[in-house]
Order: structure tokens, then sequence, then C-alpha cells
């Protein structure tokens, strides 16, 4: 399963401006090295108890489970220590990743301190989208609202807020789910991420 989700990440964030053109400039290139590094990122938080891993699938002609796409909800907060948000991206491994610069593998974890003041006070507590990917083939048919509208009800049911860094063209889909826009990832003299497209902050508030 494990390759088939790498596979689905690789298709879903190929021509990502960030993920792809910033960390990965030589994806094309190394399409091999691009493929490992979601396939390490999945084992990693696949073994940590804050994450929940949430795949969707359908059936292709041949009556074959395919996969469609893939969510990571992150429970994050001040009582949970679930971590904070923008750290998943680490990969301790980027000396070996061809595709990568090795100078921006690690661009969203310096550009946590820029936005990180967005998660405090009553939207500490939260479920955080992390990763989110649908194959191409697959967009537009609901499961990217499937996989976000699971950390909303979490949410909801934790009496938390969910919360999101949303890729340009996802921010409909966030919208659509009841995520409203608070700030953007991109602001801040000295942030990494300046200039960038997309990087909308959004939040479920907590419910009373």
């Amino acid at each position: 399963m494990t390759r088939n989700l790498t596979e689905e990440l690789l298709a879903a964030f190929h021509d990502d401006v960030l993920v792809g053109d910033l960390m990965h400039p030589k994806r094309n290139e190394y399409p091999e090295d691009f493929v490992d590094y979601f396939r390490r990122r999945v084992q990693k938080t696949g073994k940590e108890k804050s994450h929940v891993l949430l795949v969707s699938t359908t059936s292709d002609d041949a009556g074959n489970e395919v996969v469609t796409g893939f969510g990571d909800w992150i429970r994050q907060g001040e009582t949970t220590k679930g971590g904070d948000h923008l750290t998943a991206t680490t990969d301790p491994e980027v000396s070996k990743n061809r595709a990568a610069d090795p100078k921006q593998i690690d661009v969203f974890e310096r550009s946590a301190p820029f936005t990180k003041h967005h998660w405090t006070g009553p939207r500490a507590e939260t479920w955080y989208l992390d990763l989110l990917a649908v194959h191409p083939d697959y967009q537009r048919r609901g499961f990217g609202r499937m996989l976000v509208e699971w950390g909303v009800r979490k949410a909801n049911e934790d009496k938390v807020c969910a919360s999101v860094i949303a890729a340009e063209e996802a921010e409909h889909l966030y919208q659509a789910c009841g995520f409203k826009g608070v700030g953007w990832a991109t602001e801040g003299e000295g942030n990494p991420l300046f200039g960038m497209r997309g990087g909308r902050i959004m939040f479920v508030d907590r419910q009373p």
C-alpha cells in the first residue's frame, strides 16, 4: 500500500509550486528520488500517534481497488503535545535525494515562525491537515472533499478547530467544507515563502 500511496502523491504534487518546483527542481531527472521522499514521509508519519492517515479508493473497470487520494491529519495543541504545524516535511535522508534542492527541502519548517501565532488562543487546539493529495485522474469527483470533511467532523467531535495551509488551487475545496481564511503563510519580512503563490491559512473554528 505504501508504494501506491507514494505514487498517488507523486502524481498530485508533481506540478506543485512548493513541493515540486521549489523543493524538488530535479524531480523529472530523478523521479525515483521524488517518490522515495514521499515514501519516507508516509512511513515516518504513520508511526506517530498524533497522525491519522486516510486513504480514499475506488474500483477500476476490472473490479480492482485503486488508491485515489491520501490525507494526513494531525492532532496538535498545547495539551496533546502533537507537535507544531509545518514540521512533518523534515527529510533525514535529504543527502540521498537528488531530486531536491538541499537549501529548500526544509522551507516549510523555516517559515513556521512567521505563521505559528495563528495557532494560539482558541485556535491552539486543532486537527491540522498536513497533507492532502488526490490523483489528477480522480480530482473533482468528491475524494478530496471526503478526506477533508473527516477532519472537520473529528474537530467538531473533539470541540477543537480544524486548520490547513491551502494550495492556491485547493482554496475553493476548503471553503466548501467550511474553512475561512485568516492569513497567509507567505507573509512576514524574511519569510522564505515570501512571494510564493497560495499558502492561505484557513480555519474551521471550534463549534460551541
